[in-house]
């Protein structure tokens, strides 16, 4: 990461941000803000991938290439959204993906289906049956459609959702049918069924190039509280660019939801109004999260009885 960051590095990030603008797009910008962009999603990047030991610099760079570019064909785009982006480019897979071919069924009988939620999945890409009180061993599977955030169509042709079943992978491949304000739906022609060895469903998403996709967060925790008569102080540390250009936000608490009109940003810190309205609200605020719906996923998911 220090060679990310390094001076020497930042002034080859921004010959090449320059070569790509004016040669390739014949978008001419000022160098002044060419230079305040960089800086900007460099900035993002490092905190995104600063514990990221696998990460090498040549993929660094080329996500923020990627993301300059995205800053200078949508100007609409915000700090919260690029965040957002940068978090979908990821590592390329390590291991090639495997041929399926012995937990296809034929048979479809009594379909049901049943939605895996980003927002309540508790262990991300895997989900265990138990939580509907059904057994694997008497059920088949088929995914149906993906309910994906909208910047992923903007960013993706097409996705593909893998299921993994022991040392077997199983590809469904997606593509946008729907547009939405928040959320697309995705749909897939591969009809293929198949069955688990076990109560858990493991999956992942992947890009064109085979790249897994990372979803970004659906909540993040409370860190701490401050109160006075008038205004409720929550940081939220590092995530606080999150909410630059929101309005409000939706704070779960006790498995209530709550909306909350922002005053204003402090340091590290959302302000909204104390309202003395709810005394157990307040009092579980400081073990709360904040629900960011925009960047949950839902997959809907079939399955037959014999």
């Amino acid at each position: 990461m220090n060679n990310f960051i390094s001076e020497d590095n930042k002034k080859k990030i921004f010959s090449g941000c320059i070569k790509l603008l004016s040669d390739k797009l014949q978008i001419k910008v000022s160098e002044n803000d060419l230079q305040s962009v960089i800086t900007r999603i460099i900035k993002l990047i490092s905190d995104k991938y600063q514990n990221d030991i696998e990460v090498d610099l040549k993929t660094l760079n080329n996500i923020c290439l990627t993301n300059v570019k995205k800053h200078y064909l949508n100007e609409n785009l915000d700090e919260s959204l690029l965040q957002n982006k940068i978090s979908n480019l990821e590592l390329k897979r390590k291991e090639i993906i495997k041929n399926y071919n012995n937990n296809i069924v034929n048979t479809i009988s009594n379909n049901k289906s049943f939605i895996i939620s980003s927002l309540n999945n508790h262990y991300y890409n895997v989900f265990n049956l138990e939580t509907l009180n059904l057994n694997y061993n008497n059920v088949s599977f088929k995914p149906n459609k993906l309910i994906l955030p909208k910047y992923i169509n903007n960013i993706m042709p097409y996705i593909c959702l893998n299921i993994y079943i022991n040392d077997e992978i199983l590809t469904y491949n997606y593509i946008c049918s729907f547009k939405n304000d928040i959320w697309d739906t995705w749909i897939t022609d591969d009809n293929y069924i198949f069955k688990l060895t076990n109560n858990s469903i493991n999956y992942s998403f992947t890009d064109y190039n085979n790249n897994i996709i990372n979803f970004d967060l659906t909540k993040i925790r409370i860190i701490n509280i401050d109160i006075n008569d008038q205004y409720i102080y929550i940081n939220v540390d590092k995530y606080i660019n999150y909410f630059n250009n929101k309005e409000y936000i939706i704070i779960e608490n006790l498995k209530k939801k709550y909306k909350k009109s922002i005053l204003g940003i402090d340091n590290n810190n959302i302000i909204i109004k104390h309202d003395n309205i709810d005394n157990t609200f307040i009092q579980n605020l400081s073990t709360s999260n904040i629900i960011l719906y925009e960047n949950q996923f839902t997959i809907i998911m079939n399955y037959y009885t014999k």
